[in-house]
């Protein structure tokens, strides 16, 4: 018997919490006790006429749980009619603000299950979002949003974002920024123009510098440029003796000596000449060194082809001289038979 009791007093208890909560949620939004309003001839003065709609509203306007509430609060849609509206003026904002919690009740009422299983109304919003008089052919543009009416609390909205001066200064930090890149594309420009003034006004000393860069390298250099030029040119005894030494055919004497007597006309020359002679000398050594070589070789073999010729000379004279005898002895012997 306590135990029913106390379940009976347990359930007693939560039908009247969930009573009294309806009853103080029906009287925190009375619009009319939370500061001080526009009237609806000062509304309308000001932001023209408001076209309240729901963007999302439960099919059946009924939440089976708390839960599922959650997955799908209520957003409210304010229009409105006139261009550039003051809905910044605080009178204007609280009566636009009470307007769209007014509006999601009779657009789209909302009930909730208590843990009693009954149905208990519930004033809650999700979001609140108003939107100035779109001009023509462009589209609407979000000026405020209101999140989370919080009906049970009180009267009480979590925040109330001035979108539209945000997205102004999200346009003038998007202009400085593209002013400023502008700015850095024509100080870059500027700098390149500068830089090929600047290339082309100093081209003519840049010039001068590497000349007398040139000048002194080839100044430093000289004797070994003049060496290299006079080794571009062979010795004048050089195809003279070349054709002799590569053709085996006798030197043109008188063609040597006039390339003998082409005397050089400087030291530079002189030295060049004489390496390219020396060059020459050991070439006709080694060629005439070579010619000793074959001459030995030859003398040899024929050396050799002599002393086989004496042995054939001999050996044919012996064979001579035994067909000698063997005839002498075949006449012998016939005579003493006869």
């Amino acid at each position: 018997m306590a135990w029913a009791r106390l379940h009976l007093l347990g359930i007693a208890f939560f039908w009247l919490f969930t009573t009294v909560a309806a009853a103080q949620n029906r009287q925190f939004i009375d619009f009319r006790q939370v500061g001080e309003a526009a009237s609806a001839d000062e509304v309308e003065a000001a932001v023209g006429q408001i076209d309240y709609a729901m963007d999302d509203c439960l099919p059946d306007h009924l939440a089976a749980s708390f839960e599922s509430w959650q997955r799908n609060p209520r957003k409210v849609r304010a229009t409105l009619s006139k261009p550039g509206a003051n809905w910044r003026d605080p009178q204007v904002l609280r009566a636009l603000l009470r307007g769209g919690a007014k509006a999601a009740d009779d657009l789209c009422p909302l009930n909730i299950k208590n843990i009693m299983g009954q149905l208990s109304p519930d004033h809650t919003i999700g979001e609140f979002d108003v939107y100035a008089s779109p001009a023509a052919g462009a589209a609407q543009q979000l000026v405020m949003r209101a999140q989370s009416f919080l009906a049970i609390l009180g009267y009480t909205w979590e925040s109330v974002e001035d979108v539209e001066r945000e997205n102004q200064a999200a346009a003038q930090a998007a202009a400085a920024q593209a002013e400023q890149e502008r700015r850095n594309e024509e100080w870059a420009r500027e700098r390149q123009l500068q830089a090929q003034r600047e290339a082309a006004e100093s081209a003519p000393y840049k010039l001068v510098f590497w000349l007398l860069v040139l000048a002194g390298v080839i100044f430093w250099n000289r004797e070994r440029l003049m060496r290299l030029y006079y080794s571009l040119t062979p010795h004048p005894a050089s195809a003279v003796l070349s054709q002799a030494l590569t053709t085996n055919s006798p030197l043109n004497e008188h063609s040597f000596e006039a390339a003998m007597r082409d005397l050089p006309t400087n030291r530079y020359e002189r030295e060049v000449r004489h390496r390219q002679a020396d060059k020459l000398k050991r070439r006709a050594t080694e060629h005439a060194s070579a010619l000793r070589k074959e001459a030995e070789r030859l003398r040899r073999k024929a050396q050799e082809d002599a002393a086989v010729i004496r042995d054939h000379t001999e050996l044919a004279e012996a064979a001579v001289a035994a067909e000698l005898e063997k005839a002498r002895v075949s006449a012998l012997r016939k005579r003493v038979r006869e």
